[in-house]
């Protein structure tokens, strides 16, 4: 087989970049170009006991070590690999449905739920608590405890006020409901 010219400039020209770059930049052309080329900056991740959590493999075997290492959780659509389910191959792997009509094919819609949705339930955007794929924190959220309703809400002003001013750590979601309610507080 003859290769044209444009075949050798380009391959030519990937092999002189690879070996200038850093293994992320490294990584994003080679697999532009080829598929299932590992990604340096993600743990290789493997099932841990529960279906629903993963650990990092490159931990070892050794378990006072595997326990230190982060535990993440799968969600169950991503875990199975069944990337249709969510991703349209014909389309350059773009969402087969706007977020959050994608999310209620499988998930409760909220607004058929509650008198008051919280805020971003409200305006459909599922993807600012939850990561679609993995997360460290159950529930694939994108932080832990009081921390995740802080990235909106001002803990200065909260914490100060009598209601909270002494609940401590005390996760949000012991006393109000993330996705609605049936008072504007959405309290549980």
């Amino acid at each position: 087989m003859v290769l044209k010219r444009y075949h050798i400039f380009l391959l030519s020209f990937l092999l002189l970049l690879n070996l200038q770059c850093s293994s992320t930049t490294k990584y994003r052309v080679l697999s532009f170009f080829f598929d299932g080329v590992k990604n340096p900056d993600q743990a290789n991740l493997v099932a841990a006991d529960s279906s629903d959590q993963v650990v990092d493999q490159d931990a070892g075997t050794n378990e006072s070590r595997r326990s230190s290492e982060p535990q993440y959780y799968f969600h169950a659509i991503y875990q199975e690999r069944a990337c249709d389910a969510c991703h349209s191959a014909e389309q350059s792997n773009m969402l087969i449905e706007p977020v959050p009509e994608l999310c209620y094919q499988c998930h409760e819609n909220f607004s058929e739920t509650f008198d008051y949705l919280h805020a971003p339930v409200e305006g459909g955007e599922c993807l600012s608590c939850h990561k679609p794929h993995f997360a460290t924190n159950k529930d694939l959220l994108v932080q832990s405890g009081q921390q995740l309703c802080f990235d909106c809400h001002d803990q200065e002003v909260l914490m100060s006020g009598e209601t909270h001013s002494e609940i401590g750590s005390t996760d949000c979601i012991e006393c109000h409901n993330p996705h609605g309610g049936e008072d504007e507080t959405l309290f549980n």
